[in-house]
């Protein structure tokens, strides 16, 4: 009994003593408290809240957006904050090389016309699939979910590197947790997002020498537009069932028992999902703390905070994805 003890103390401590040693095992970084930030996808949902976040903090945002009404709608809705923060919509199309080059040239201007530095960018565009089998995807909307997901976070990103370095600046990439776990059906998106990991991964350790900090944001469930096309089973939404359920019934058959369950599963994840101010918290916390964390977290399945989820699945795939799979498995069919 007191060996059993003692290991439990030993637990206790390394559960507080961890995340203590980890603050102070980040590099630290110049903390810039105004400037201009480049955000794409800020037409709706994480984007358009976390542009209004910043915003309020005291940066001025230049709000990419592919539909400028989008862009005026979201300036109308800052209601200010801290002296000096603005949003200045521009129309942005991450997938077309012409379109990044100009924001780059844009961020530049601003600052000059403004006397401020360009001292952050946050990738964020992204598009969503309808949830399928593997062996029924569409190569070309895989093609699209990557042009979008990860060759334009790419292209944004080296396109602002230049000034970014200059300023001794950060960059934030939004990815998700399914590009930590590989769900059923919804593979093409989980592997764009995987892709995304990767650029950030390697963007930090290339650009820390340069003094430029570099963090992921791989949100769980966030109640957002997409999602909320998703809660209401439309074609676009990740486990929308439209799409599947129009494949004639004996193409469906050998999938359709375990796509009701996981769609239903996702569907209890979507209803229960946090609020995009758990995603402003963290990519607020990326862009002006002196250490920034390599990648957050925020977001919920199942009602509980994603880095849960993240945490369990990474210590279970380390012994075996098979125990990955028994609990994906097990949960989906309560």
């Amino acid at each position: 009994m007191a060996m059993w003890l003692k290991r439990a103390a030993y637990v206790m401590v390394a559960a507080v003593a961890a995340p203590i040693a980890t603050h102070f095992v980040r590099p630290t970084f110049d903390v810039h408290t105004s400037g201009i930030i480049v955000v794409s996808g800020a037409s709706s949902g994480i984007g358009a809240s976390a542009a209004l976040k910043l915003a309020s903090l005291g940066f001025t945002v230049l709000a990419g957006v592919r539909d400028l009404r989008d862009g005026e709608a979201l300036e109308d809705a800052f209601l200010g904050g801290k002296a000096g923060g603005a949003v200045v919509p521009f129309r942005l199309d991450v997938t077309d090389a012409a379109s990044v080059a100009g924001a780059a040239e844009a961020a530049a201007s601003l600052a000059i016309a403004r006397g401020l530095n360009v001292v952050g960018v946050l990738c964020n565009a992204g598009v969503i699939s309808p949830a399928l089998p593997v062996e029924m995807g569409d190569p070309a909307a895989d093609a699209r979910l990557f042009s979008v997901n990860y060759y334009g976070a790419k292209a944004l990103a080296v396109a602002m590197l230049p000034q970014l370095r200059a300023s001794r600046g950060r960059l934030v990439l939004v990815s998700s947790l399914a590009g930590h776990i590989a769900a059923p059906f919804g593979q093409p998106y989980s592997a764009s997002k995987f892709a995304v990991r990767s650029l950030g991964d390697a963007l930090r350790a290339e650009l820390r020498p340069s003094g430029v900090s570099v963090s992921r944001v791989d949100p769980g469930f966030v109640d957002t537009p997409i999602l909320g096309a998703s809660k209401g089973g439309q074609a676009g939404g990740w486990f929308g069932t439209e799409v599947f359920g129009a494949l004639p019934a004996a193409t469906r058959a050998p999938y359709a028992e375990h796509f009701a369950a996981v769609s239903s599963k996702l569907a209890q994840s979507a209803a229960r999902a946090f609020s995009t101010a758990s995603t402003d918290s963290a990519i607020a916390h990326a862009f002006t703390s002196a250490r920034p964390q390599a990648a957050y977290h925020p977001g919920s399945v199942e009602g509980l905070p994603a880095r849960f989820a993240v945490g369990a699945f990474a210590l279970l795939g380390a012994v075996d994805p098979a125990w990955q799979d028994l609990v994906a498995n097990a949960a989906a069919a309560m």
